[in-house]
């Protein structure tokens, strides 16, 4: 899974960034808002983890104007921004969740495995129906329990 990560505070960019690469994610680390939205355009990612007031443009500016170039990669926020009003901007700029700092890396894996699971991200099965399946990571069909390579 490959993840644009927008933090400008260096040491908590350093601690995120090292968390999720042990967790087995390739991860793209930026510190301006410009830098994030130079890559959502240049390369695609799995997911976005956007801290909001950051240099250049805001976190919830970047993903309104990717959300209105049909850019629509899971966002989650991390801010300090804690009003019901930040939160409500921030879904109505288009992010999928919120997450209020401080956090604890636990939350966080929580909050990404439900991205993955609402968008189908790092599927290995998919069911076809009953007696069908197709295993994206050996690249085999399986009908019937005979297995049958792509």
């Amino acid at each position: 899974m490959k993840i644009l990560f927008l933090e400008d505070d260096i040491l908590l960019n350093e601690i995120i960034q090292e968390h999720l690469e042990n967790e087995g994610y390739s991860v793209k680390s930026t510190f301006t808002g410009y830098e994030a939205e130079e890559l959502i355009y240049a390369e695609k990612f799995d997911l976005c983890l956007f801290d909001v007031n950051v240099p250049g443009i805001t976190g919830f500016e970047l993903v309104k104007n990717a959300r209105q170039n049909d850019i629509k990669t899971p966002t989650i926020f991390l801010t300090s921004l804690n009003m019901i009003e930040d939160i409500e901007k921030g879904f109505d700029s288009g992010c999928d969740d919120y997450i209020k700092k401080p956090f604890e890396l636990k939350e966080l894996d929580i909050r990404i495995n439900n991205i993955k699971r609402l968008f189908n991200i790092d599927i290995k099965i998919i069911k076809i129906d009953e007696n069908s399946y197709l295993d994206l990571q050996n690249l085999e069909i399986n009908l019937n329990k005979n297995s049958f390579i792509i």
